[in-house]
């Protein structure tokens, strides 16, 4: 299911909440509240997504080329260890024992993107 499809579904489950609150009885009205804020969590969630999963989620694939989200520690950090934090983006292999950096702490990983289809573009 692609994350366009999942939001669609959310929303049509949130429609049919809307439906089924105007004719329950008030015993039900707060667990549809409840049901109808959860559906609105997770669609505005599943828009919100850029791609960065924490690692505190998931890992990637063992032996795999990732992007990682590298939290620097401090601007006093940078300084004196002469690390210009430029992005906190960085290209590593993930050998699948565990995040490791010896300038910050990582964060998030996400999958490389596909390469480019042609490189007639590159002119």
């Amino acid at each position: 299911m692609t994350k366009a499809r999942a939001i669609e579904v959310l929303n049509e489950a949130y429609d049919g909440f809307l439906i089924a609150e105007k004719v329950c009885s008030d015993a039900f009205k707060d667990e549809i509240t409840d049901r109808k804020i959860a559906l609105l969590t997770a669609i505005d969630a599943l828009e919100q997504d850029n791609g960065w999963i924490s690692v505190k989620d998931r890992r990637p694939e063992p032996n795999t080329w990732i992007m990682v989200y590298i939290k620097y520690p401090s601007p006093v950090f940078e300084f004196e260890t002469g690390i210009q934090k430029m992005s906190g983006i960085k290209k590593v292999f993930y050998y699948g024992e565990g995040f490791y950096c010896d300038f910050g702490t990582i964060t998030h990983w996400m999958p490389l993107p596909e390469p480019p289809e042609s490189e007639d573009d590159a002119e």
